[in-house]
């Protein structure tokens, strides 16, 4: 098991701080959660991230407040209040995968309230509106009205509903209900993990027993046809019902009990379908006297294929299972199991090793191999086949991976106050490798880097990374005390480009948050192309072997308690010396490692840097010559550009003279010359008729002389007439000699161009 502290950013990324702004009401709300919570007990879950909006639910004004972040800064403040608000305490807040909707859920009841839509500068909810007033409503209100003696557990949206408004509850009597949030006052399907309807006599005692169902979560979708099986299939009929049953997915749902019994269901996206058999408790391998715990508390599955289950229990151990399905008569196939550490923080040994276990099972627990064929529970792959599909449906083996166990104060390993609790497993919504851990001590924060490789179907050999567990806060440092004076109320990631935005709700009232980089840099490995073949890894540069050396294998919490002012010396003891060994070992020896590494890389880039001048004084030597060369260069460059414009002047002046001096004639001027002909033609006509009209003029000037001449007694022409005879022959004579001029023009043109 391994401890690293988020806080080893040399740009002090992982220092805590709070969240401040000078809204009244958010101070207000902070206040009034330091009196709700005083003196109370058990983690709760009221704060969410949505996008980069903190919501926080205010059981006091039945209200849900809503903090911009920007700049890792409160910037504005948004209220959100219910139409119909519930009649319980809220102990948890579940969004929906959409972000339309978000569960109010509390121990007995639930409701559901739409969230609005986002828009504007800041992206906030209807651009600013403050206060808003949501639609919501409460899901069998009747039910748990008449039914006071039936507390809800827990409440989980279902992942493949087509309208995203599914949401699945668990109750403690052993029965799980769909709800529709379109029909909220009916259960559209109860499933019993008991079987049939119990007496209550039985259901009674089954919850301290550990008979009852405590926590659930779901599982990745897997084909229908695999869930049934090929012997509910006709052999007439199995190719045409395999390929209807391909296309439908169901959906497991892993529910955990008190005991430590995991249980296995199946349900469709209408939430309808169900296995007709509980399928469970799951075998567990390798076996353990204790069944890996008998005080169950949280399960959730992580979204890796095959499954990935954690299993918290009220002792504080987490078990990292991996599920998987077998057939036989086929290959096995080895995966190694990592065994827990010592504690670094007491020096205690580690638990003793599970029982001997059987053929399968080899040194120190660890698998030596499966009985048949490993076959993953997700969604069946190409080389299988259908036949594969067509194959009965095996129950799932629970391989447990790893065991971690948690440290719940500074001063002892184990709290017998922590037998009533119970642990809170919370998944990151940003990150499918990190999740937390919640409980009345403190939360914790773990990195699980492996899930790479189980994407990646690697689960040979014993290079399997340990998970990373950070203490974050602690609110019992000291063990002795009875009940802690702060507990959290709430987690949240708000991802980031570099790091995770970190926010912690204490029942004190406080708001803290913190910039993770060390979770997230792990993870690029695994948002990368998982189906590309492996590469060399590039060379490590001092930064990160540095980094390496100073990472801390343990790291102080931030402390968040009253209880160092009690009074309790021992304890306050008890606390200093641990927090003074680890500074000792974790903090001082590796700086002095990292410095005499700063001084033996200090000597080296010295003499490199010695070197380089040299380099570098060769360098400007010759990059002085090449100036030199490029001077001389650029001039004989201008005078060869200066003769090439000349000898490009002087050809443009033999080839204008070389067309000038060309006998053909193109086709512009053979069209030119053809209109020349025409219009010299049209010339000619025009002369002929102009000759025709002076003879005409003066042989009818000689007829009126004669006529004059010879009828003397006549009377002469009026005088307007022989005006309006002299204005025709004057129009006539200038349109003549219009025609005229333009003639001339173009034989003027005509003998240019021919020339």
């Amino acid at each position: 098991m391994v401890r690293l502290s988020l806080d080893d950013d040399p740009d002090e990324k992982g220092i805590w701080r709070h969240l401040f702004s000078e809204e009244p009401e958010l101070q207000r709300l902070l206040t009034t959660v330091k009196d709700q919570y005083k003196g109370k007990r058990g983690s709760k879950n009221l704060i969410i991230f949505d996008e980069s909006i903190l919501c926080i639910w205010d059981n006091q004004d039945q209200k849900l407040v809503c903090c911009s972040i920007l700049d890792d800064r409160v910037k504005s403040v948004q209220f959100l209040t219910p139409t119909n608000p519930p009649i319980f305490d809220v102990d948890n807040l579940i969004l929906s995968i959409d972000g339309r909707l978000l569960a109010l859920q509390g121990s007995h009841g639930i409701s559901v309230m739409e969230v609005p839509k986002k828009w504007g500068s800041h992206n906030a909810f209807e651009g600013g509106k403050n206060p808003i007033l949501c639609r919501s409503l409460p899901l069998a209100e009747r039910f748990f009205v008449c039914n006071q003696q039936i507390s809800l557990l827990e409440a989980r949206w279902h992942p493949g509903s087509l309208t995203d408004s599914l949401l699945l509850v668990l109750t403690d009597d052993d029965c799980l209900r769909v709800f529709d949030v379109k029909k909220p006052q009916n259960s559209l399907k109860e499933i019993r993990l008991s079987g049939p309807l119990p007496e209550p006599s039985a259901s009674r005692y089954a919850v301290p027993l550990g008979q009852a169902g405590v926590s659930f979560d779901f599982g990745p979708p897997v084909p229908k046809s695999q869930v049934v099986g090929s012997r509910r299939l006709d052999q007439s009929k199995m190719s045409s019902a395999s390929s209807i049953d391909e296309d439908v997915l169901l959906w497991p749902v892993f529910v955990l009990r008190g005991n430590g019994d995991v249980l296995l269901t199946h349900i469709d996206s209408n939430g309808m379908f169900n296995s007709r058999k509980i399928l469970g408790p799951l075998t567990m391998r390798p076996p353990a006297e204790d069944n890996y715990g008998v005080d169950a508390s949280s399960l959730i599955c992580l979204e890796t294929c095959p499954p990935l289950l954690v299993i918290a229990t009220s002792s504080m151990m987490l078990y990292h299972c991996i599920a998987l399905s077998t057939q036989s008569n086929q290959d096995s196939d080895l995966i190694r199991t990592n065994t827990p550490s010592p504690d670094p923080v007491n020096n205690s040994p580690p638990p003793p090793p599970p029982r001997s276990p059987l053929d399968d099972l080899g040194e120190n627990g660890n698998i030596k191999s499966i009985e048949g064929k490993v076959k993953f529970s997700g969604l069946s792959s190409k080389a299988s086949g259908n036949q594969s599909s067509l194959q009965p449906f095996n129950e799932p083996t629970l391989y447990v991976l790893e065991s971690l166990e948690l440290i719940s104060s500074l001063t002892s390993n184990t709290d017998q106050f922590l037998s009533a609790s119970s642990l809170r497993l919370q998944k990151s919504n940003s990150n499918p490798q990190i999740y937390s851990c919640s409980h009345e001590a403190g939360i914790h924060i773990v990195n699980v880097p492996f899930i790479n490789q189980l994407k990646l179907n690697h689960l040979l050999g014993d290079d399997l990374e340990a998970s990373i567990i950070e203490y974050l806060v602690c609110t019992k440092p000291i063990s002795s005390t009875a009940i802690p004076s702060s507990f959290p109320l709430g987690i949240a990631w708000l991802p980031r480009r570099e790091h995770f935005l970190v926010t912690v709700l204490l029942s004190s009232g406080e708001l803290l948050a913190q910039n993770m980089t060390s979770i997230h840099l792990n993870n690029l490995i695994y948002m990368g192309d998982v189906e590309s073949p492996p590469k060399l890894d590039p060379s490590v540069s001092f930064s990160v072997h540095m980094n390496h050396v100073l990472k801390r294998n343990i790291n102080t919490p931030l402390i968040k308690s009253e209880d160092l002012n009690d009074g309790n010396k021992e304890g306050l003891l008890l606390v200093l010396l641990n927090a003074t060994n680890i500074i000792r070992k974790e903090y001082l020896n590796r700086m002095d490692k990292a410095s005499e590494l700063i001084t033996k890389r200090a000597k080296f880039l010295s003499s490199n840097k010695d070197l380089q001048f040299v380099e570098l004084q060769k360098l400007e030597t010759r990059s002085s010559e090449i100036a030199t060369l490029i001077g001389q260069l650029t001039n004989k460059f201008k005078k060869t550009l200066d003769h090439q414009e000349e000898l490009s002047k002087r050809v443009e002046k033999i080839l204008d003279l070389l067309q000038s001096k060309m006998n053909h004639l193109s086709e512009a001027e053979s069209s030119s010359q053809q209109e020349l002909e025409e219009m010299n033609s049209s010339l000619e006509t025009y002369k002929n008729k102009l000759d025709q009209i002076k003879k005409k003029i003066k042989y009818q000037q000689s007829i009126r002389t004669n006529n004059l001449k010879e009828e003397g007694n006549e009377k002469s022409l009026l005088s307007r007439q022989i005006a309006s005879i002299k204005s025709v022959l004057a129009s006539q004579s200038d349109a003549i000699q219009r025609l005229v001029d333009d003639v001339n023009v173009l034989k003027r043109h005509t003998s240019s161009n021919v020339s």
